[in-house]
Formats: structure tokens, sequence, C-alpha cells
């Protein structure tokens, strides 16, 4: 009998491609015209719901989790990356490593968390919201 040994929590910790992460959320954040942190519905003049403008969040996180969703559903848009999108995201990883390298040097426990994020290739699921955000930082 072969016994399975159970995965260790940062086994089972899910992890997402930090540049795809960033390009999303640059995408978002040109979508939504900036950050949108509750999202807007959008009624017809009879009261019926004609659309939902998703915010910066839930957009990445449909993006980054590629689910599969029934056609009767109303989820987030399909995001489509651009350079513009991709040249955001390496502005603001550059502009973020300038100002972590001195934070870091003084023990700053969110600069240090944020360096680390944007120095691998992969960010866990539980630090995504930081990249979420950095549009707003920078």
């Amino acid at each position: 009998m072969t016994l399975i040994k159970p995965k260790t929590e940062q086994e089972m910790q899910v992890t997402y491609p930090t540049q795809r992460a960033l390009e999303l959320a640059c995408a978002a954040h040109r979508i939504n015209k900036g950050y949108l942190k509750e999202p807007v519905v959008t009624y017809s003049d009879d009261g019926k719901v004609m659309y939902t403008t998703h915010t910066n969040r839930e957009l990445v996180l449909f993006n980054l989790k590629n689910p599969l969703v029934p056609v009767t559903a109303i989820a987030p848009m399909r995001v489509a990356i651009i350079d513009v999108d991709r040249e955001m995201a390496a502005d603001i990883r550059k502009y973020f490593r300038k100002l972590v390298f001195q934070a870091v040097k003084n023990e700053d426990e969110f600069w240090t968390q944020l360096n680390a994020i944007l120095t691998n290739d992969e960010v866990p699921e539980n630090r995504k919201r930081l990249l979420l955000n950095l549009n707003k930082l920078s």
C-alpha cells in the first residue's frame, strides 16, 4: 500500500505569472478608465439591467483564472493585453524597483513584499492585490 504524502501549505499555494497579472491590471485600468473598486450596474429606462462594468479586480481574476463560464452567466469580459498595457507594466516595474531598493535597505515590510513580487516570475494568489493597486501608487 502506497501512502500519499499530504501537500504542504506552500505546495498548495496558487500562483499566477507576475508579468501577466501586472499587464492585466494595466489593461483593466485602461478599460475602466481608472481604478474601479465597486461594480457599476447600468439600467435601461424600464429598470432592466443592460450591463455591468466589472471592477479591476474582477477583470484581472477572471482573466487569470480563465474559467469556463456558461453562456447565460454575466461574467467579466476577456481582456486583450495590448502594447500600451505591456509598456505600462514595464514602467511600473521599473518605477517600483527603484523605490523598493531603498525601502528594502530600511527593512520596510510592505516594500520588501512588493520587491519579492516584482522580482519573481510568479505571484502568490494571496499577494495579487498588491499588483492591482500599483496603478494607483505610481
